[in-house]
């Protein structure tokens, strides 16, 4: 109030060019950070000018040059966080290294980083991949669900300025598991390639088939399953150890052979058919089921095969 000669004790823009040597008019530009990035809050009240509008530090702002680093709250009900790291096959590590490869490039050249579309039939495959790729840079990975997309605009501009903030603030990345987009509303997609259009820092699209057509800078890859191979190998390994090795190679061999599982499901299923006490083989087939029932009604037979009543060749051929 003293700087100012009387009046209200709040900072302001005309205080801050009053006051700094060789200050920049620009600064005060909406595309410029201190009002993009939200740093600062002004109450511009009715026909107030925006130099003498009361400046107030963003709280998330101020906690950070506190020392108290964390995750903007806004943002915090909106998205999870990676918790562990998955398992990943030698062939999917492949797919980091592409990955990393993709970012060192765009880092070389000093482009904007591409958004990361990681193609495949298997959402957890394509989850690890992105996990180890964040790993391998030091970041956290977070998870944006599709029904936790702002969808009007004002919002979708907050969330998107605010985690701009973020990947600048804390080393994060950001992935949206895009696997249900054609089942969602017009809203939803429209809402997703309008966030996907501001800055963004790191982020990765998960997706079953095709890529998104979108106006800005992308890398697509796609994501495989582990190979039959190291299917076999890790059932081997995940199956009870009492169990005589022969059996247990036959074992491994027909579950890698009739199912299509990515390495975390194969543990969770040898894990949770020895907490049952049950084989394997039926937590793999129920497991498959409930993927199915997305995708088809399930129909419960009336009959068994002892009530079937044929002759003797069409017996063999069932």
């Amino acid at each position: 109030a003293a700087a100012q000669g009387g009046g209200s004790g709040h900072p302001s823009f005309a205080l801050a060019l009053q006051l700094f040597d060789e200050p920049a008019w620009d600064a005060l530009a909406p595309q410029r950070p201190l009002r993009y990035l939200r740093l600062l809050d002004i109450n511009q009240p009715g026909a107030t000018p925006l130099t003498a509008a009361a400046l107030r530090a963003d709280e998330r702002i101020v906690n950070a040059v506190k020392g108290l680093n964390l995750l903007d709250e806004r943002l915090a009900a909106l998205v999870a966080p990676s918790e562990t790291l998955p398992d990943l096959a030698p062939s999917q590590h492949q797919k980091t290294d592409e990955l990393l490869g993709a970012l060192r490039a765009a880092h070389d050249s000093a482009a904007s980083l591409p958004v990361l579309q990681l193609l495949g039939r298997d959402r957890g495959s394509r989850f690890a991949v992105a996990a180890h790729a964040c790993a391998a840079l030091g970041r956290r990975l977070y998870r944006l669900p599709l029904e936790s997309l702002p969808t009007q605009r004002s919002e979708i501009e907050t969330f998107a300025r605010l985690w701009h903030r973020e990947s600048l603030l804390l080393p994060v990345a950001l992935y949206i598991e895009a696997d249900g987009l054609d089942a969602v509303g017009n809203d939803i997609v429209a809402a997703l390639h309008t966030l996907l259009g501001h800055p963004f820092g790191l982020v990765f699209i998960g997706l079953r088939d095709a890529p998104l057509q979108l106006g800005v800078a992308q890398w697509t890859t796609e994501v495989p399953l582990p190979s039959p191979a190291e299917q076999h190998a890790v059932w081997r390994e995940a199956l009870p150890p009492a169990l005589p090795s022969e059996t247990r190679e036959r074992e491994a061999a027909e579950l890698s052979g009739h199912f299509q599982l990515n390495l975390e499901q194969i543990h969770s299923a040898a894990a949770t058919a020895q907490a049952r006490g049950t084989d394997a083989w039926t937590v793999c087939r129920d497991l498959s089921l409930s993927r199915l029932d997305a995708l088809a009604q399930r129909l419960e037979p009336k009959a068994r095969w002892d009530d079937l009543v044929l002759g003797e060749e069409a017996t063999a051929l069932l």
